[in-house]
C-alpha cells in the first residue's frame, strides 16, 4: 500500500507492458491531490496511469487523467473501490480502454471492480472504450454521483463501441444520484448494463 497519497505531482508519457504505467500499488492511503496524469500507456493490464490492487483511500482530488490508454480502465483500474473517499472535482478527459479480447476494451476513463466508488463535481468527456463502458465499467460494483455548492457532475461525448455511453454495469451493481439544490448531474451519454440470458 502505498501511504502518504500523492501530492503537486505529474505523470506525463510514461510506457509498461503492463497497466498502472505512473503507479501499480497494493492501494492506496493518502489520496492523490492536485496531481496530472498525461498520455500514459499500458498495453498489458488495465490501468494506463494507475493499477491499484488494494482499497484506494483518501480520494482523488482536483486532479486530471487526459490521454491515458490501457487494454481496461484508460486511466485507472480499481480491484476493490474506493471506500467513502470521493472523486472529487477532477477531469478524466481523452482515455481510452482498447483491445478486443476478453475483459479488453472496458472502461474508458476507470474499470471498477467491486466496491464503491463516489464521484462529486467531476467532469468524464470525450473518453472511449472499444467494448463497453464509454467512462467507467462497473463489475459488482455502485457508483454514487454527488454535486454541491451550485457544482455539476457532467459526462459528455464518452463513447463505447462505437455508441454514446457513459457507464456500464456488470454483475449487478447500483447507481445513486444525491444532488443538492442548484447543482446538476448532467449525463448526456447513456449508460448500460449486462443481463445474462438466464436473467
Amino acid at each position: 500500500v502505498l501511504a502518504g497519497g500523492v501530492t503537486d505531482s505529474v505523470f506525463t508519457d510514461n510506457r509498461t507492458d503492463y497497466g498502472g504505467t505512473a503507479l501499480n500499488i497494493g492501494g492506496l492511503d493518502g489520496g492523490i491531490h492536485r496531481s496530472h496524469f498525461t498520455g500514459n500507456i499500458g498495453s498489458g493490464d488495465g490501468g494506463g496511469a494507475i493499477f491499484a490492487r488494494g482499497m484506494m483511500n483518501g480520494g482523488i482530488i482536483d486532479s486530471t487523467f487526459t490521454g491515458n490508454q490501457a487494454q481496461s480502465g484508460g486511466a485507472i483500474y480499481a480491484a476493490v473501490g474506493f471506500g467513502a473517499d470521493a472523486i472529487s472535482k477532477s477531469e478524466f478527459t481523452g482515455n481510452r480502454a482498447v483491445g478486443s479480447g476478453m475483459y479488453c476494451g472496458i472502461g474508458g476513463a476507470i474499470d471498477l471492480f467491486n466496491g464503491t466508488m463516489t464521484l462529486h463535481n467531476s467532469t468524464f468527456s470525450g473518453n472511449s472504450a472499444t467494448n463497453a463502458g464509454g467512462s467507467i465499467w462497473s463489475d459488482n460494483a455502485e457508483v454514487i454521483l454527488t454535486t454541491d455548492n451550485a457544482g455539476t457532475m457532467l459526462f459528455s461525448g464518452n463513447v463505447a463501441n462505437g455508441a454514446a455511453n457513459s457507464i456500464h454495469f456488470r454483475n449487478g451493481g447500483n447507481l445513486v444520484v444525491d444532488t443538492e439544490a442548484g447543482s446538476t448531474v448532467q449525463m448526456e451519454d447513456a449508460f448500460s448494463a449486462y443481463v445474462a440470458a438466464n436473467g
